[in-house]
């Protein structure tokens, strides 16, 4: 084989591979919230229809104590007033299964490039809240 083929084909085995085994992040973020260590007690769960925007909710629970999310490679961010304007109570990278009680009023998740943690989107996201 020539040198011309071989290099043309090494690229797109290289290429294929690359997008076969990047990991497929999820359209949409679900959190689920927990009033116990280790997703225990009451939950609270929460979703967007859209996952490239940044969520915010209110919280219901009287305290949270861990929670999941569907993307480990996001910053959730809880607050102490409602509509994520408040202080920052704390700011965590993918699902948490112990916090300190947090008394939060809300929270965000922001997608982060699991490459460069500095990048994040900043678009508001239009929620829906399960009770």
């Amino acid at each position: 084989m020539s040198p011309t083929f071989i290099v043309p084909l090494l690229v797109l085995v290289l290429c294929l591979f690359t997008a076969f085994t990047a990991p497929v992040r999820p359209r949409r973020f679900f959190l689920t919230l927990y009033d116990q260590p280790n997703s225990g007690g009451t939950s609270q769960a929460l979703g967007t229809s859209n996952g490239t925007e940044t969520p915010c909710w209110d919280v219901v629970l009287s305290c949270v104590q861990s929670y999941e999310v569907n993307d480990e490679a996001v910053n959730v961010t809880f607050y102490s007033t409602q509509n994520c304007l408040g202080t920052n109570l704390g700011e965590y990278t993918g699902s948490q299964s112990v916090l300190n009680s947090l008394t939060a009023l809300s929270v965000s998740v922001k997608k982060i490039d699991p490459q460069n943690p500095q990048t994040q989107s900043v678009k508001k996201a239009s929620v829906h809240v399960h009770h």
